[in-house]
């Protein structure tokens, strides 16, 4: 089964990358870091864009370089894609680019998908802008899976997540099962620790952003960012939350 990867390599700058208005890789710490992300549930058949917005960092006394590179693979899992696989491959160059503080630069590209095994539900959502009582629901979904992460209630974190668990199957050729059984599995390494927390969260300042021309809504707070934020003494686990617009469903990534 084809799938769709994105690489994100940076130092030392702020990023932030986009597939078809969807942000599915950023980084803020200007630490050198590595993130790939499976990206087949944010593609349409025909024609995809991504924009890479690039920023310098406030606090540069600790930077040393800045670089920046992302990359687009289409293959098959557990195979190498070749020179074909390279939808795109962009390296940031300062001399042709130049960023200050006060100047970002974002890049577009655009490319092409044919055979995608099915339309993403979320594709089939109005574009009409939310209102005050889709907001109000919003919140009520939001505070609902809030409590089911804070009392560990596994199952219905499923229910919350089926139908997009249901098209990331089919489009990776595995089950829904197996989707599942690896989600439940991280929650409950997570959720081992006896120390573990979950960050509380300040309602009334959420920040909603539209996506995907107003087809999907990103949800963060303005304080801490991610709504779900679990610390154990070792790590910090953040979900950033994406609703559709179709049956106010959840996804995350």
């Amino acid at each position: 089964m084809v799938q769709y990867v994105l690489e994100s390599q940076c130092i030392g700058l702020g990023y932030k990358v986009y597939i078809n208005g969807v942000p599915v890789s950023e980084g803020d710490d200007g630490s050198r870091s590595v993130q790939q992300s499976k990206i087949s549930q944010w593609l349409i058949n025909g024609s995809n864009r991504v924009d890479v917005e690039l920023y310098k960092l406030t606090d540069e006394s600790k930077i040393v370089t800045s670089d920046f590179k992302v990359t687009l693979l289409k293959g098959e899992l557990g195979k190498e894609p070749g020179t074909e696989g390279v939808l795109l491959d962009y390296s940031w160059d300062e001399q042709i680019s130049p960023i200050s503080i006060t100047n970002s630069i974002v890049k577009s590209f655009e490319f092409e998908v044919i055979g995608l095994p099915t339309d993403w539900l979320w594709l089939s959502a109005n574009t009409a802008e939310i209102s005050h009582s889709d907001k109000i629901e919003i919140v009520k979904l939001l505070k609902l899976i809030y409590l089911l992460f804070k009392s560990t209630d596994i199952p219905n974190i499923m229910k919350f997540l089926q139908i997009k668990h249901r098209e990331i199957a089919s489009a990776m050729g595995i089950t829904q099962s197996q989707i599942e059984q690896g989600l439940a599995m991280h929650l409950k390494n997570i959720w081992s620790d006896p120390e573990w927390k979950i960050l509380t969260v300040n309602w009334e300042n959420l920040l909603i952003t539209p996506l995907s021309n107003n087809r999907l809504y990103s949800i963060k707070t303005y304080e801490k960012g991610s709504i779900i934020q679990i610390e154990t003494p070792n790590k910090k686990y953040m979900l950033d939350l994406i609703i559709s617009k179709v049956l106010w469903s959840l996804d995350y990534c």
